[in-house]
């Protein structure tokens, strides 16, 4: 069973022998097989990648980004990148006040 409602958004700090670890056991579970996987870091139920598993700090986005989309295009299997990945999206600042979200009618 995974986190509980409350803990899924509260930041956890990834070790890259963890994170190596995932992706390994995802890479080559098909090995010997003719099936195919997908590759995906993003989607409409988890955070941006970028925040969780580099940095959104200005001075570090962008070659986070960066990283993250290089070691997404050499995993096997068909890619799939979520909205706003693309360029870079990070998580919206906690300290934002609600009133900075709009209301779609």
């Amino acid at each position: 069973m995974g986190p509980s409602l409350e803990e899924k958004y509260i930041f956890m700090p990834w070790k890259l022998t963890k994170m190596k670890s995932i992706v390994e056991k995802w890479q080559s579970f098909i090995e010997g097989t003719d099936g195919w996987t997908t590759a995906f870091c993003e989607n409409h139920d988890n955070g941006r990648s970028v925040s969780l598993f580099g940095s959104d700090a200005p001075e570090f986005r962008e070659i986070s980004a960066k990283m993250l989309a290089l070691m997404m295009v050499t995993m096997t299997g068909t890619l799939f990148i979520y909205q706003g990945q693309e360029i870079g999206m990070i998580n919206a600042p906690r300290e934002w006040p609600i009133e900075e979200y709009k209301v779609q009618s």
